[in-house]
């Protein structure tokens, strides 16, 4: 078979996903997902997982009006619509093919798509669905060129609990994940102690640091609150300290980097935490 395409910006690589689904299958599936996989083909760089998209990909997606899963996989949508669309097709297929929380669900609804046993976004996905829009929107938020969807991916079954009595509750940090679960939950107004041991290193050349991190502040170990699918803002935390709960929440912690520079980090932090009235 012979497929023409024009030679521009990765345009071969988009047109040869579309061809290989054709042949293949006899079709390319719903719009949504026949273009945001051929954009994946578009971006494809060998043994890179990150976001390699250009420059005004990335900056349209951050700058514009935040469009909903529902609005993204509309089964009414035509292909040649504009790039603009074709750049969230892009995203919610590289968020899917990447994140572990959701890959096994989206792999089979795609087979499902172009093997005539079809299903939908919202049905493959419906007892997800709110951990994966707060998911998918935190990627696009933070969405930088070198992000990598698998280190940030959320961990849904870790659990946390108010702590009592003498025992602290611990947890280990690591360098290059983003945000992790503590395992403790606040409350609002109440203070809390933390004392973190360990040291990491924040590039492949660069010194090691303990969780009070650079002079710079890069690796310090860092905070932040989840509830109700919001996060709060982030908080620095260190060596050991103090810190009163701004609000009931899940505490997560991470070391502070740039979101696309996590990759080559090393290292763990181990985290104690306990109620200040349990000190």
């Amino acid at each position: 078979a012979v497929v023409y395409a024009y030679a521009n910006r990765g345009t071969p690589q988009h047109e040869a996903v579309h061809a290989y689904c054709y042949q293949t299958f006899g079709v390319t599936g719903p719009t949504w997902y026949a273009e945001g996989m051929a954009e994946l083909g578009n971006y494809w760089v060998e043994d890179d997982a990150t976001v390699t998209a250009p420059d005004y990909v990335i900056q349209f997606l951050k700058n514009s009006p935040r469009r909903t899963l529902e609005e993204i996989t509309d089964y009414r949508q035509r292909t040649g619509d504009g790039w603009q669309n074709y750049t969230w097709r892009w995203a919610l297929c590289h968020f899917l093919v990447n994140n572990s929380n959701y890959y096994d669900r989206f792999r089979p609804m795609g087979v499902g798509f172009l093997t005539g046993r079809p299903s939908t976004f919202d049905r493959s996905f419906a007892s997800q669905m709110e951990e994966l829009e707060f998911e998918f929107r935190f990627f696009v938020d933070h969405l930088q060129r070198g992000f990598d969807v698998g280190r940030c991916a959320w961990n849904w079954k870790a659990k946390y609990r108010e702590q009592k009595g003498s025992r602290p509750i611990a947890s280990r940090i690591r360098a290059n994940k983003g945000w992790q679960p503590s395992g403790l939950r606040v409350v609002k107004g109440q203070e809390y102690r933390f004392a973190a041991t360990g040291m990491c290193r924040m590039s492949e050349d660069s010194a090691e640091f303990s969780a009070d991190g650079a002079p710079s502040g890069n690796g310090r170990l860092t905070g932040i609150l989840f509830n109700d699918y919001q996060l709060g803002r982030p908080f620095d935390l260190g060596i050991d300290g103090t810190f009163t709960a701004p609000d009931n929440g899940r505490l997560l912690l991470r070391c502070r980097d740039e979101w696309n520079q996590l990759g080559d980090n090393k290292g763990t932090i181990a985290v104690e935490l306990m109620s200040s009235e349990n000190s």
